[in-house]
């Protein structure tokens, strides 16, 4: 595959951390990829994510809007980012979500482990991104996340009840016929 011009952060989040980065696209050219995402540490600088020894150790969104984990795709979506646009990237209980110019992006990419550290890889001379800010949250803020985790996994549980007791009665109507 070769190697890849990439950028990462000096920062080290630890497994399970929280932060919110935002991100300039100041220069694409049209056709050319990028990828913004996260990735471990200890992987070596330029290499491809897209091989399969970044299966679990690079997690991103390439400019078309696809997110992968390694070379394996995990969501398509058609959200897609060029030269002006600002490039939410969130961080928090294991799971990675995007926003493009303040609207949210379909699917997040979830199982991030390990400690990871901001990552973009560019594949045309010229292009250009740049780090706008880096937010860790607060301790209140820190709580307030914990508490909307504990709502979503709440009503991801109520789901799933229900869906099981959806599936018992036509079941149970199949037996009864």
């Amino acid at each position: 595959h070769g190697d890849v011009p990439t950028v990462r952060g000096a920062a080290i989040i630890a497994d399970g951390g929280n932060v919110v980065w935002q991100l300039k696209i100041e220069k694409k050219f049209a056709s050319s990829p990028m990828r913004i995402g996260v990735q471990h540490p200890q992987v070596r600088v330029g290499l491809n994510w897209n091989d399969r020894m970044c299966v679990g150790k690079a997690w991103y969104m390439d400019s078309q809007g696809d997110m992968y984990d390694g070379p394996n795709i995990y969501t398509e979506t058609d959200a897609e980012y060029k030269a002006g646009d600002l490039v939410q990237i969130s961080l928090g209980y294991n799971r990675l979500t995007y926003s493009i110019n303040g609207t949210k992006v379909r699917g997040e990419l979830e199982g991030i482990k390990g400690e990871v550290q901001l990552a973009v890889q560019l594949f045309h001379k010229g292009d250009r991104i740049v780090l706008v800010s880096q937010h860790v949250p607060s301790e209140e803020e820190e709580e307030e996340l914990e508490q909307q985790e504990e709502q979503r996994h709440q009503q991801f549980l109520e789901k799933k009840q229900k869906d099981m007791e959806r599936e018992e009665r036509e079941l149970q109507e199949k037996r009864d016929k």
